[in-house]
């Protein structure tokens, strides 16, 4: 959570012009009280270990499967 503050922070005391391109976007979200960047009840991490749980499952119930036939 800080340190997305610590971006605000750093957009507000960089010049405009210096801005790369993920910055140029974070900053015009920012202006419009946009939220959108910001990543609200979603994680990469967390969807990785769950899609990653859910092929182990799947390959479990594959193996299942075929010592039972």
């Amino acid at each position: 959570m800080w340190n997305y503050v610590y971006l605000k922070a750093y957009l507000d005391y960089k010049e405009p012009t210096e801005y790369n391109g993920n910055e140029s976007y974070i900053a015009k979200k920012i202006m419009f009280s946009d939220l959108g960047w910001f990543p609200i009840n979603r994680a990469l991490e967390v969807k990785d270990e769950l899609t990653e749980e859910k092929e182990m499952m799947d390959l479990a119930d594959s193996i299942n499967q075929n010592v039972k036939n």
